[in-house]
């Protein structure tokens, strides 16, 4: 993986949220080791990706794409729903490759325990799941990431995923929804 690009750019005005600058210096320090399926950071300022679901500048001056989500092209992003200034406060999103968009945690904090998962999001129009079996191969930065995570933050995987999830989308999903049907083609 390479090194990290600079995520102040993709924030800017705004302040780049904290969970955010403490796993880029993570992910630098590391090295090109995967710490979880599927991810990396790949801070997006010209909106690459998430300008073809609308090019409207209120829709994507509001999204803030700063990973990929897997292997074939979906990305997280956060959104700035306009309920507070600060950014560590958004909710992070998850735009599918093949459709679908969906809120996957409450904030950054938040979805870092989500990450720590180490699975693959699984993304259509119906839904978004975090999937392993009994033969799920563990990232190799995978423990690095974990005692990071609990070091730095104070927090643990998410064992429960669809739990977390679903109380993320629960707070938030209906919001996003109105919010992008503003943007989108019913």
């Amino acid at each position: 993986m390479p090194a990290t690009p600079d995520l102040d750019a993709l924030f800017a005005p705004n302040q780049t949220p904290r969970a955010l600058n403490a796993l880029a210096q993570f992910h630098d320090r590391i090295g090109p080791v995967w710490y979880s399926d599927g991810f990396q950071l790949s801070p997006n300022p010209k909106r690459s990706g998430i300008d073809t679901w609308s090019a409207d500048r209120t829709f994507l001056r509001a999204l803030f794409p700063f990973a990929m989500a897997n292997g074939s092209g979906s990305m997280y992003a956060l959104w700035n729903s306009g309920e507070s200034a600060d950014p560590n406060d958004w909710p992070v999103i998850v735009f599918g490759d093949e459709g679908g968009v969906w809120v996957v945690a409450k904030n950054a904090i938040d979805f870092l325990s989500l990450l720590a998962f180490d699975a693959e999001p699984m993304i259509d129009h119906d839904s978004v799941i975090y999937y392993r079996d009994e033969k799920h191969k563990f990232s190799q930065g995978r423990a690095d990431f974990i005692n990071w995570l609990v070091g730095t933050f104070g927090i643990k995987p998410s064992e429960n995923v669809g739990t977390h999830v679903a109380e993320a989308q629960l707070a938030v999903q209906p919001k996003l929804n109105e919010w992008m049907s503003e943007f989108l083609p019913q």
